[in-house]
């Protein structure tokens, strides 16, 4: 079980180092002291919610649900809510919203409004869905979101989880990667799962997408990249997100599948 508060020192240079560029975000300071929980209170349940909103809302622009500055929907009553505080300032840097089985069995999976997810029925209770996840601009360092997934993997396993699921999204912009070249991509890396296959409800039309600029680099986001390093795969097409405004590939990482360094670094 993983404890409600746990205080970690992350050298945050060495552990984006370990992590390598998938996480490493910007440029970090030499260390910060943090501590990693579980929201157990209404006031910490809203200052996750408060983040996801400055990250989403106030800097990407997304129409939320919610209201007073707060994200939220219909899966926060039941969802456990992972938190990253930094302690120098006493704020909350950085979230995961994790959706264990009591909450699926009960509202179903998040990402059942995206996909038909019909392949994962017979694991419903092996898998933990997990979103929402975002990191304060200021702390975008690699260690934050280490710490984060750290805790997840660690929650996964203790519950009798063997599976985290999850859509990852990429922008669809001018100045981001073509989403076809990131298919091609992701189908000749391997990438694609050949046991879990979903389809998209809102497939992503590529005319949606702007004219890709010359100089645009065919990397995915750090975020897409670091789950794929850990050992996840890519379920198939992606869907539209019109909210977020990105094109949505669903995710699958298995525990048995998480490559060693990884399950070295987190303790697996």
């Amino acid at each position: 079980m993983i404890p409600h508060l746990q205080t970690a020192h992350l050298d945050t240079a060495s552990t984006a180092a370990q992590a390598s560029d998938a996480f490493a975000t910007a440029a970090a300071s030499s260390s910060e002291t943090v501590v990693i929980g579980w929201a157990s209170t209404v006031e910490e349940v809203h200052e996750v919610q408060r983040l996801r909103y400055q990250v989403f809302s106030d800097e990407l622009g997304v129409n939320l649900q919610g209201h007073d500055g707060l994200d939220e929907d219909q899966f926060d009553a039941c969802a456990k809510h992972l938190f990253v505080r930094y302690v120098k300032s006493g704020q909350v840097v950085g979230t995961y919203r994790v959706l264990p089985r009591e909450c699926t069995r009960d509202i179903g999976f998040y990402s059942a409004q995206e996909f038909d997810i019909t392949a994962f029925a017979s694991h419903q209770d092996k898998v933990l869905e997990v979103g929402r996840a975002c990191v304060h601009k200021d702390h975008r360092n690699g260690g934050v979101l280490m710490a984060l997934w750290k805790a997840v993997l660690q929650y996964t396993m203790t519950h009798g989880y063997e599976m985290i699921l999850g859509c990852t999204s990429v922008p669809i912009a001018a100045n981001a990667p073509s989403i076809a070249d990131i298919e091609v991509m992701l189908q000749n890396s391997g990438a694609m799962s050949e046991e879990f296959k979903v389809a998209p409800r809102n497939p992503f039309d590529n005319s949606i997408q702007p004219a890709v600029d010359a100089d645009v680099r065919m990397v995915l986001p750090p975020l897409f990249k670091g789950y794929l390093r850990l050992g996840a795969q890519v379920c198939g097409a992606p869907t539209y997100d019109p909210d977020f405004h990105t094109a949505d590939f669903l995710t699958v990482l298995k525990l048995s599948h998480v490559s060693p360094r990884y399950a070295k670094h987190f303790n697996l």
